[in-house]
């Protein structure tokens, strides 16, 4: 997307679908193996969601980009996110899915598994 594009939508004031195509876009680059590429999108959806002050989606992106991170041998910084993500999330009242396992991967990688 180019910035004239970028900057169109975000005055037309589609942010949250920005913020949603970044993280959807984030999470297929993830699974395709392309972590440099994940690691920017959710980092631009992170971004318009910090905006929106939409905490829940951002929980989500920090944890994806914590899964990012493990996936990419930064087990301490993936280890920082998935907790933080784990922290809003439990702020909010919500449940944690599908976050243990990143978490456990992380500490085992840096011999702190309880």
């Amino acid at each position: 997307m180019t910035d004239s594009q970028w900057a169109i939508r975000q005055e037309l004031g589609d942010q949250h679908g920005m913020a949603d195509a970044m993280f959807n876009l984030g999470v297929i680059s993830w699974v395709q193996g392309h972590l440099d590429e994940a690691h920017r999108l959710l980092r631009e959806s992170m971004g318009i969601l910090r905006s929106l002050d939409d905490w829940f989606r951002m929980a989500q992106a920090i944890k994806s980009m914590g899964e990012v991170l493990v996936r990419s041998g930064l087990f301490e910084d993936g280890l920082v996110l998935l907790e933080s993500s784990v922290q809003i999330y439990d702020d909010l009242g919500y449940g944690v899915w599908g976050t243990w396992p990143f978490l456990a991967e992380a500490k085992l990688h840096l011999g702190r598994y309880e």
